[in-house]
């Protein structure tokens, strides 16, 4: 079993989010990212993307690391089943945890940019 569901709950609410943007979970749960919401994952428990990257985001406690990481990969979502302390906008809350990313590069689906 991949994911439990609570993180199916949540990748569902994920799925009501108009911008279809990367996304950060833990590799468990990014694995079912994809089918469930059309959000593209950083990386999957297996096949896609550097896993590394996500042990380094979830395993550390420093926001300056976490946000270098959002940075460089263009993450519009965090979903992670347990919170995180970094100052970003909590957009779900029920035993796991989505937080928006606002970020020059996320585009509307007009491909306009929009800054905030």
């Amino acid at each position: 079993k991949i994911i439990d569901k609570n993180n199916y709950e949540a990748i569902s609410f994920l799925s009501t989010q108009p911008i279809k943007n990367k996304v950060i979970s833990t590799p468990e749960i990014s694995t079912a990212i994809y089918p469930i919401s059309k959000h593209q994952p950083l990386a999957t428990l297996y096949f896609y993307g550097d896993r590394n990257i996500l042990d380094k985001f979830f395993e550390t406690n420093d926001c300056n690391i976490k946000n270098q990481i959002i940075d460089e990969n263009k993450i519009s979502y965090i979903l992670s089943e347990n919170p995180i302390d970094c100052n970003w906008e909590i957009i779900y809350n029920k035993k796991n945890f989505i937080y928006k990313l606002r970020k020059a590069w996320q585009t509307y689906s007009t491909n306009k940019k929009f800054l905030f």
